[in-house]
């Protein structure tokens, strides 16, 4: 749930709590947290929680009636609220171009469990990711109609602004390190990492090449981690692997693979992070002039964006659940921690079950 930053001080936590009874839409005489729930959801400790809950009492955003519990009173819950109720999905800006059917799950799956839900898809700037996600929070809150966030593999700051707010918000893949715990749904790309590398090592590979994108993402370290433990357990030297950061334009790209293919021994299994990168590595591969093209063969893990309908000429590894489950999980993760629901620490992260895929 929501971490509170330490500077916080009760009049702020304050504000948080009407934000959550705002999110939440409790009206007249609706049952609200006690001070150990309200320390649970703000993340702080019980006597935190208690001068937040005091600043409440004392602005008649909440009555307690001694045993019978805490309750909105009518001064606040009285107000009339919009009744238009958003979810905000929040993408990278460059998956703008994701196909329709991508769109359509998320949608679906959202709707699913937050009917009558409104869905707007936000596509994050590569510039200053982090102040357009505090700018739309900002606006989100003013307008009172936020159910709250899913921020599907997005860059690091967009994460620290979600978790400073303390808007419902769920993660669509793995959280960078250092960011305050939030819910999450991954596809556990330690276990892709295994899958992919004892794949290829039982046909007969014994070097192998990891292609990243210049720019790291949380779950690059954890594909290495579950590569280089498959290497160790057959016993292959540290230098059976060979690592290459590649440039985000096509043709550094390309020349990038290619020079990594055209050393003296050089890698016969390429594993991706990504089946764009892949299907990437595949052209490259194509274009090489050596006989020994043949012997090289890929191996990919899919994103949650990836198209999943495309055939493709290598293996992959993908979550077994299909768009609309994966959609509709995030829909009832988003549900529940909208209605403030605080999830047990095995639930903050979910990761799904893999499958490899033959080539088509």
């Amino acid at each position: 749930m929501p971490t509170v930053s330490k500077k916080n001080g009760p009049e702020e936590l304050a504000e948080q709590l009407i934000q959550d009874i705002r999110r939440r839409r409790l009206g007249v005489d609706d049952p609200y947290y006690t001070d150990a729930e309200a320390s649970r959801m703000l993340g702080v400790s019980t006597t935190m929680a208690h001068r937040a809950m005091r600043v409440l009492a004392d602005q008649q955003v909440i009555k307690r009636r001694g045993r019978a519990g805490t309750f909105i009173s009518a001064d606040f819950g009285g107000k009339t609220r919009s009744r238009i109720r958003t979810a905000y999905v929040l993408m990278r800006a460059e998956w703008e171009e994701m196909g329709y059917q991508a769109y359509a799950s998320i949608i679906s799956g959202i709707r699913s469990s937050l009917p009558e839900t409104n869905v707007q898809f936000s596509f994050v700037p590569v510039v200053d990711p982090g102040r357009y996600t505090r700018e739309l929070i900002a606006s989100a809150k003013a307008q009172g109609e936020a159910v709250g966030f899913v921020a599907m593999s997005c860059r690091r700051a967009v994460y620290l602004e979600l978790a400073e707010s303390g808007m419902p918000t769920i993660v669509s893949g793995m959280l960078y390190p250092g960011v305050p715990t939030l819910p999450s749904l991954d596809n556990d790309p330690k276990t892709a990492g295994h899958l992919l590398a004892r794949h290829l090592l039982d046909r007969g590979h014994r070097q192998l090449l990891l292609v990243y994108s210049m720019e790291m993402r949380p779950g690059n370290n954890a594909l290495f981690d579950g590569i280089s433990e498959e290497l160790t357990k057959a016993k292959l030297p540290h230098n059976s692997l060979l690592l290459r950061c590649v440039p985000n334009d096509s043709r550094g790209f390309t020349a990038t693979v290619a020079e990594a293919l055209a050393r003296d021994v050089h890698p016969t299994g390429v594993i991706c992070p990504g089946l764009f990168a892949a299907d990437m590595v595949t052209e490259a591969i194509a274009g090489l002039n050596s006989k020994a093209v043949n012997k090289i063969e890929v191996a990919a893990v899919a994103a949650s964006v990836d198209d999943l309908e495309k055939p493709r000429p290598y293996w992959y590894a993908r979550i077994k659940a299909d768009k609309e489950e994966r959609a509709g999980l995030l829909g009832q993760m988003l549900a529940r921690v909208a209605q403030g629901e605080i999830l047990e620490p095995h639930e903050q992260r979910i990761t799904m079950p893999l499958m490899l895929v033959e080539p088509a």
